[in-house]
């Protein structure tokens, strides 16, 4: 009975993974994902159990043909030059590269160019990246954008005596 209930919950789970790419358009669903609960460690223990030998060759064909990336280090490393390319049509776009975290075009977007800055504060990016940010005019403050925005009302008022703009 145990295998049919465990057999059925992956099927369930597989069935979330369908809809989840449907809508995002891949499978790397954070490991924290709260849009369907426990969907993201999921994921993570279908690749450990690839890994140590434990996960049904039948379930691994049913995940590689929907397109599940198993090195998390190669799929990070397409992940970010996806994002990274969007980083630049959203510069192209709107002349910056500081996407808001809420970016309602690209959520996905706002979040990444979030945790690029978290890395970039621990010290955990790689030098390539981080030129290849550099290169594109990322700011690694994110309050830069907010004194640029001071420093010229601070300049309008100067110059005409109030700050009613």
């Amino acid at each position: 009975m145990a295998g049919v209930l465990n057999h059925q919950k992956w099927n369930e789970r597989y069935e979330q993974l369908k809809e989840y790419k449907a809508k995002n358009g891949d499978c790397e669903v954070p490991k924290r994902y709260s849009a369907i609960s426990g969907l993201g460690v999921w994921v993570c223990e279908q690749r450990v159990l690839k890994k140590q030998g434990k996960l049904l060759d039948d379930r691994i064909e049913r995940l590689q043909g929907l397109g599940f990336c198993w090195e998390v280090s190669r799929k990070n490393l397409k992940l970010w030059n996806k994002r990274y390319d969007e980083l630049k049509e959203y510069k192209a776009k709107h002349g910056d590269c500081n996407v808001p975290y809420h970016y309602a075009e690209n959520l996905k977007l706002g979040r990444w160019v979030d945790s690029q800055r978290q890395l970039y504060k621990n010290e955990e990016m790689s030098i390539d990246w981080m030129a290849r940010l550099e290169q594109v005019g990322f700011n690694w403050v994110v309050y830069a954008r907010w004194e640029n925005h001071y420093n010229e009302l601070v300049n309008f008022h100067r110059d005409n005596g109030h700050s009613n703009v």
